[in-house]
């Protein structure tokens, strides 16, 4: 069933079979390519005897090609949920379409997004009058069209917005990113260009109600994060984390149509940041942070595998300063590359001092999207390593999901290069971002991290469990070791061992702690120590 909901909305067409291989549910993509091609049945196609045969296979997971009609599929079956995907295979007369096109709205899809916006930074380059308004919306309450209607109807509004959307910016510039979750762009060069007025023409598609059928008609709760480039996102790689911060100051205003500029937080911060990069330049110089330490348990054994290091920061001035706060701050300022490498060489020598002691603990280090993009990155590291004789295998670095969006030749030799030190890589916040499943078959990491968010609501929320249940089956598939964050109750721990979750991290075994808080902890838990 968790699975079912998470896979709802995906691209590809999915179906889930009874214990007689006959068919039991199909979702939103199925339905739609069924009714576009004119195929009466859902029955009719699953019908094939090589198909079923291909099913009562052995095997957990198979993987096949499956022709029906026209249509040529790449098809994997799960054998344990009896759940079919079918991933089209392209030709030249269909491959942009398939490749950049969602093909439920008409829309373009999230890697067109991610076209549209590297274009766009790239015409900016050139000519710095070209500008553009960037929407990120979602919608409140849809669900409860799939409850009180069915797939067929909630399928049509979402293509009844994406329509609407189309007719004010363009069929190129409107793009569904994720289920209900939609991104709209409109470029423009004039400087008395009025983005009021534009926002209002945006709002009014959500204002009224949406038309359901001849009858009913239903008003769709619209939460609208709002930014102008390139002003409020000098880089691509900015963008997405500061549209989601304008979306999320979005949601507590509640309203028919909530929209929230990303400039009108930017202006509350900007005058504590300048006092952050103010007092971070004396911090850097006098090493003035320290390091926090969380523990990773091993789910199996209830035994501690090792420790995040985390950064904090109280100067004299501010008082503490959230990490959230002067991360940012770092690296923008690239500050953040001698931080990363004090904050790693301060591992090492902890790692060293645990292995005086006898403890085999793994400790690691969050490294930022500005560390990796220094050319001098793999030398710092190198001789990091070097100076504090530490054994590298038991340092390992967490990387984000987002650096996957960048330059695959590029990423594969950095993560490379790493590998190649001793050190371990995790990919941390596994399902926020943009990676592509393809690409994580083939970079070489050993830890995928399931965030947080997912993680807090995995006894409540069924799409959120499936997510999780998704993840650590493919990471299983893979090889790769999972770490749950964020753990907070006994729930969530059954929920994770039911899964084979390898590791969790959370507060409901400990919070982090300073060095002398852990030695303490060291000494008095009943957990098993490395």
């Amino acid at each position: 069933m968790e699975l079912k909901n998470y896979l709802d909305f995906s691209d590809d067409l999915v179906i889930q079979l009874d214990a007689h291989l006959d068919l039991l549910w199909a979702n939103r993509a199925c339905h739609a390519f069924m009714t576009e091609h004119h195929i009466e049945k859902l029955e009719d196609f699953i019908t094939s005897k090589s198909l079923k045969e291909k099913c009562n296979l052995k095997d957990k997971i198979s993987r096949f090609e499956y022709v029906f009609g026209k249509y040529c599929f790449k098809v994997t079956f799960f054998k344990e949920d009896n759940i079919l995907t079918f991933t089209q295979m392209l030709d030249d007369a269909n491959i942009y379409e398939l490749k950049f096109i969602d093909s439920l709205t008409g829309a373009g899809n999230r890697e067109l997004s991610v076209e549209k916006i590297r274009q766009f930074y790239e015409k900016n380059a050139r000519n710095p009058k070209i500008k553009a308004l960037v929407f990120g919306m979602d919608f409140r309450n849809f669900e409860k069209i799939d409850y009180f209607y069915n797939y067929d109807v909630g399928n049509q509004v979402l293509t009844d917005m994406a329509n609407a959307m189309k007719k004010i910016t363009g069929d190129d510039m409107v793009f569904r990113v994720s289920g209900t979750q939609f991104i709209l762009m409109y470029e423009y060069e004039d400087d008395d260009f009025d983005i009021q007025a534009y926002t209002q023409k945006v709002v009014d598609i959500f204002n009224k109600p949406m038309r359901i059928d001849d009858e009913t008609s239903m008003q769709i709760f619209t939460n609208i994060g709002a930014l102008v480039l390139p002003k409020d996102a000098t880089h691509k790689q900015d963008l997405l984390k500061n549209l989601t911060l304008a979306y999320q100051e979005a949601e507590r205003f509640y309203e028919k149509v909530s929209v929230a500029f990303y400039k009108d937080i930017f202006n509350k911060k900007a005058i504590r940041n300048l006092h952050i990069q103010r007092r971070l330049e004396d911090a850097v110089e006098k090493n003035n942070f320290e390091l926090f330490y969380q523990p990773k348990i091993d789910l199996k054994d209830k035994k501690i595998e090792g420790f995040e290091a985390l950064l904090r920061w109280r100067d004299e001035e501010l008082g503490f300063v959230p990490p959230l706060d002067f991360i940012p701050v770092a690296e923008d300022t690239g500050y953040i590359v001698p931080i990363g490498s004090w904050v790693l060489k301060q591992a090492c020598l902890q790692s060293n001092l645990w292995q005086k002691k006898g403890y085999d603990f793994n400790i690691s280090v969050n490294v930022s999207f500005r560390q990796l993009q220094d050319p001098n990155f793999l030398n710092i590291c190198k001789n990091i390593l070097d100076e504090t004789k530490v054994d590298a295998t038991k340092i390992e670095l967490e990387v984000t999901e987002s650096i996957l969006s960048e330059n695959s030749d590029e990423v594969m030799e950095l993560f490379e290069g790493i590998k190649k030190l001793g050190l371990s890589i995790s990919l941390d916040d596994f399902g926020t971002g943009y990676s592509s499943l393809s690409y994580l078959r083939n970079i070489p990491i050993d830890i995928l991290k399931i965030d947080k968010a997912f993680v807090d609501n995995v006894c409540t929320n069924t799409q959120d469990a499936a997510i999780t249940k998704t993840i650590i089956t493919l990471a299983k598939e893979l090889r790769l070791k999972v770490v749950a964050e964020g753990v907070e109750d006994e729930d969530e721990i059954e929920f994770l061992q039911d899964l084979s979750c390898d590791f969790v991290q959370g507060y409901y075994y400990a919070k982090p702690m300073n060095v002398k808080e852990l030695e303490k902890f060291l000494q008095t838990t009943s957990l098993k120590l490395s």
